[in-house]
């Protein structure tokens, strides 16, 4: 429905990762600071807002052990990420 968060997501969802400057540095972060604070590879994981699946492939990668479900507000953004 237009207006909603989800029209807006799923018509940038093609071009969001070319844009996700602030993300990708965030994302960069986290992942140094859970490889220091994680001795254990968790079994399971979430990523809430998961967007084209950047996040959670880049956790996959540190964590291959790990099964990873993400989670959208966004059905394009779910669609790129599959």
């Amino acid at each position: 429905m237009k207006g909603t968060p989800d029209y807006y997501f799923s018509k940038a969802a093609a071009h969001y990762e070319a844009h996700a400057v602030v993300q990708k540095h965030t994302l960069a972060t986290l992942l140094t600071l859970l490889e220091e604070a994680v001795s254990v590879e968790p079994q399971n994981g979430l990523d809430i807002g998961c967007g084209p699946g950047m996040s959670t492939l880049a956790l996959s990668n540190v964590f291959p052990n790990t099964e990873f479900v993400g989670l959208d507000l966004s059905y394009k953004m779910i669609e790129m990420a599959n």
